[in-house]
């Protein structure tokens, strides 16, 4: 049992390829992000849980932990592992997260709890268990989920990924992108209800398209062990097509990736997310000082979850 204090820290995510299909047992593509969540525990001689964040201060007992929506990821982790805890501690939430964007915050903030909990309970800590335990708490909390955004914060990197499993292909080399915030939010689970009524208002032709996602993956990958960028933003702008068939972009969203796939230095554009809003992410990197729209400077990171 660990007793001094312990810093876990896990990145944000990006969805590359393979939105909503992911949903349906298809592959998609996911990469870690430079920007982190980290989380410091300090454990207590008596059996007081606090928490604090940018979200502001949480304090119950261990043997009670009263729901606070603000940490409903954090407190489903050491319900989780209630049984096990050695006693009270102290938790302390630090974000890089911009905060006009989600990027996986949610899942991102859960594997490094999950980290750092296994580590002070000294249970094993690889990563298939993080990951794992980690995507249970998730879906405890919102009752559903890929698990692609938990993969991502475990396992760092560029990878493809099926829904629910540890078994991940992770890319041998990074790839240059950029990120531009659209200047609008979509509320997931709503776009994700819309989508599921379309299936169920046309099941084929949205299967169909969900069938192309899970192949453009495999094809992305190839073109990514390769550093074949042009063959990798033809996939993308693709994609981008199949999004608008699902009626997930409108013009403003399409004007900003038309202006993406104008710059000389960008190889294809899309949405990244559920869509509807939210960042679009570029193959390549722009070259025009005067670009009009807010980037966010993001990275791929090839590390995943630390604890220290």
């Amino acid at each position: 049992m660990a007793s001094s204090s312990i810093r876990s820290s896990a990145p944000g995510k990006l969805m590359l390829l393979g939105e909503h299909a992911v949903l349906r047992g298809h592959r998609c593509m996911v990469c870690a992000v430079d920007r982190r969540m980290t989380v410091t525990l300090r454990p207590r001689a008596d059996d007081r849980i606090s928490i604090t964040s940018g979200l502001g201060a949480y304090s119950g007992s261990r043997q009670v932990l009263e729901d606070d929506d603000r940490f409903c990821f954090l407190l489903a982790v050491l319900r989780s592992y209630r049984e096990q805890l050695p006693g009270g501690c102290d938790i302390d939430v630090q974000s890089e997260f911009p905060e006009i964007t989600g990027l996986g915050s949610s899942a991102a903030v859960t594997v490094a709890a999950t980290a750092a909990v296994r580590t002070w309970c000294a249970l094993p800590h690889e990563l298939n268990l993080i990951f794992t335990d980690s995507l249970a708490c998730i879906r405890e909390v919102q009752k559903t989920g890929s698990g692609a955004d938990a993969a991502a914060s475990t396992f760092g990197g560029l990878l493809t990924y099926f829904a629910g499993s540890a078994d991940v292909a992770v890319a041998p080399v990074n790839l240059p992108i950029e990120v531009v915030y659209s200047g609008m939010k979509a509320h997931t689970p709503e776009v994700v209800k819309g989508i599921e009524a379309r299936r169920t208002a046309s099941a084929a032709a949205v299967d169909q398209i969900f069938q192309e996602m899970d192949v453009s993956c495999e094809r992305a990958l190839a073109a990514v062990t390769a550093r074949d960028w042009t063959q990798l933003g033809e996939i993308m702008n693709r994609n981008q097509d199949l999004m608008g068939q699902l009626g997930l972009s409108d013009s403003h969203l399409d004007s900003i990736i038309d202006d993406l796939r104008g710059d000389s230095g960008i190889f294809g554009a899309k949405l990244s997310g559920a869509g509807k809003g939210d960042c679009i992410i570029a193959i390549g990197n722009i070259q025009d000082d005067d670009f009009p729209h807010a980037r966010l400077g993001l990275r791929i990171s090839k590390q995943g979850v630390t604890v220290d």
